[in-house]
């Protein structure tokens, strides 16, 4: 169970709405010393195989990088959604292969944890390499020194249906890495970092791994959910109702590059599901803010 450091940050639900098994999505990276309040009990990823002729993220990124890019979608008469974005890229459940809910019929509803967010908020140093899977993939930008913003995303399912994703290998919108060797899915979570004013962008990053499965009970539910007879797992992706998804803030891409953010007070966004990829009864709960001090 993670430790809350509630009394440090302040958590701001806003009204807007990932690998592992057996614990936290979490991996310990490629390094990054004086990390004060990291997380150093992170396990590592289980991940399906590679199959012949999948899609890998050297041909196609991933389509969510950060508001720049953001598409902006509206919704038709059968409750899909298409772009008019960048791209003509098409969002809504039907674009990777889901049914979007029934009005009235149960339904999952994911949303992040706040306090996951406040309690693992890291600032460390770390170098980079040309050719590390952060760079090769776009999560920082330029080799070097760079200082980061470490936090966890853990995605919880507040609906009343669970969430049933499958096999990825099955999925047009899983994308295989040929560095991290595991599956991406487009448009998991995008991070921003907003001035204190909540509107002006100060910097971005976005969520790149993905295996979405039962890691822990949502730790606010009093009794707790029971444990699924069958959890979802990385080979059969999904999210029970009650049950949240842990990616700590040790993965390559948790994080939000502030080298070039001056020191002060700003406020970081988890904002999941940004695309409507995966079906969902509201989307208007998928985001949480905390404040933060970049020093």
């Amino acid at each position: 169970m993670k430790q809350h450091l509630l009394a440090m940050l302040s958590a701001l639900a806003v009204a807007a709405c990932g690998n592992g098994g057996g614990g936290s999505h979490a991996q310990s990276g490629d390094g990054g010393g004086g990390n004060a309040g990291f997380d150093a009990s992170l396990r590592g990823p289980r991940e399906p195989a590679h199959p012949n002729g999948a899609t890998s993220l050297g041909s196609v990124m991933d389509a969510t990088t950060g508001p720049d890019d953001a598409t902006t979608a509206t919704m038709d008469a059968t409750g899909s959604e298409e772009a008019s974005g960048d791209g003509g890229l098409t969002t809504g459940p039907q674009s990777c292969g889901f049914s979007p809910c029934a009005p009235g019929q149960p339904c999952p509803d994911l949303t992040a944890d706040p306090d996951a967010l406040i309690g693992s908020l890291t600032q460390i140093t770390r170098t980079f390499t040309p050719t590390d899977c952060a760079i090769v993939e776009g999560c920082v930008v330029t080799p070097g020194t760079r200082k980061l913003l470490l936090f966890d995303t853990a995605t919880e399912n507040i609906g009343n249906a669970d969430l049933t994703v499958g096999d990825p290998t099955q999925n047009a919108c899983f994308l295989w890495s040929d560095c991290h060797m595991h599956y991406h899915f487009r448009g998991v979570a995008q991070y921003t970092l907003y001035q204190a004013d909540g509107v002006t962008v100060a910097a971005v990053g976005h969520k790149q791994g993905f295996c979405l499965e039962d890691v822990d009970p949502i730790p606010t539910l009093n009794p707790p959910p029971a444990n699924p007879a069958t959890p979802y797992d990385c080979n059969n992706q999904g999210l029970h109702v009650g049950w949240e998804d842990d990616y700590g803030a040790g993965l390559d891409c948790q994080w939000i590059d502030v080298t070039d953010v001056p020191p002060g007070a700003y406020i970081v966004s988890i904002l999941v599901n940004a695309q409507h990829f995966l079906p969902e009864s509201n989307y208007d709960n998928n985001e949480i803010r905390a404040q933060v001090t970049i020093r």
